[in-house]
């Protein structure tokens, strides 16, 4: 069998958000790590078209660190009053910080 995934994300890649949406959600059985990078492209492409406060509200706080990065960049392009606590708390996630 190829890359399961393959269809979410080519078609993250090449803008066509809401298909890869589409996708996304008729994908099942995947593993942990499949169903984590899935998500981060649906939940990715709901950023793209402007849903961010869509994925702020479906990711929780035990989420995945890779789902949490893509919660902190939803947070980071609705909330401007938020935007230093999104920076401030990747830093932290950063071995030996970047900022």
């Amino acid at each position: 069998m190829g890359d399961a995934l393959f269809p979410v994300y080519n078609n993250f890649f090449i803008g066509n958000y809401q298909v890869c949406i589409n996708e996304a959600y008729e994908l099942s059985n995947l593993s942990g790590t499949d169903a984590v990078e899935r998500d981060c492209y649906l939940y990715r492409s709901h950023i793209a078209l402007g849903h961010c406060q869509l994925v702020i509200d479906e990711i929780n706080d035990d989420a995945a660190t890779a789902l949490q990065a893509v919660k902190c960049l939803a947070t980071y392009k609705s909330r401007e009053l938020e935007r230093e606590q999104c920076v401030a708390t990747i830093n932290e996630w950063l071995p030996g910080g970047i900022f």
